[in-house]
């Protein structure tokens, strides 16, 4: 291409074979398409599920969320060198370590912070943290927290997206457990800020870590 300072940057990573994409006469099927199939899926399971509720309007644009975010997590969220079948069975399953889980954990703290918009200012100048030394959930999800920076970098140096998006999962599901127990709404500010920072930056890391893998964050669900 005549690009010799790309060619020095540019590394050939190996992959495993991805079965599973080929259609009943033998014909690969194209990127789009399966894109395509994925964002039926997700419209139909939205549709039929209790736990979503969203105006028309953004349904499909949401559908088209889910099913790259699948498709991509599918993809990284294994050893690279590893054989797997692609199938979007399970991929929109609740209570799955599955792509919808990191999307569905970032609305619901996007929401918090949509609900509790008159707080944000105050996380700036917060320095007390009530919760934070007593709840070994809260401790753990801080840990998680703190690991994610190693997570990035291993990712990087390996090229082994796997090691952040397992700590992504990890860092979602322990936002669920805090979040089952300290309430931002309707609480004093001397406690409902600090929740609210810790839920925010959550909310911060999560995005930051779909986008790092190519998956665009969804804010509304």
């Amino acid at each position: 291409m005549g690009k010799s300072e790309l060619a020095a940057k540019i590394e050939h990573v190996q992959y495993g074979r991805v079965r599973g994409l080929s259609t009943r006469n033998g014909r690969t099927e194209a990127v789009g398409e399966i894109i395509e199939k994925g964002s039926e899926l997700a419209l139909q399971f939205m549709k039929s599920s209790k736990t979503f509720c969203m105006d028309p309007s953004v349904e499909q644009d949401i559908a088209d969320v889910l099913s790259l975010s699948t498709v991509v997590f599918n993809e990284l969220k294994r050893a690279r060198n590893s054989e797997y079948e692609f199938s979007f069975q399970n991929a929109f399953a609740l209570n799955q370590n599955n792509a919808l889980a990191l999307q569905m954990k970032h609305s619901r703290l996007s929401s918090i912070e949509d609900k509790n918009q008159h707080l944000l200012p105050l996380i700036e100048n917060c320095n007390k943290f009530p919760d934070f030394d007593t709840n070994d959930d809260v401790k753990r999800l801080m840990r998680l927290l703190n690991d994610l920076e190693e997570a990035v970098r291993l990712s990087s140096e390996k090229l082994e997206a796997c090691q952040l998006t397992v700590q992504l999962i990890h860092i979602a599901a322990a936002a669920g457990s805090v979040q089952k127990q300290l309430r931002v709404k309707g609480q004093p500010d001397e406690i409902a800020v600090p929740r609210l920072l810790l839920f925010s930056a959550v909310r911060n890391v999560l995005a930051e870590g779909l986008l790092f893998l190519g998956i665009p964050p969804a804010r509304s669900m």
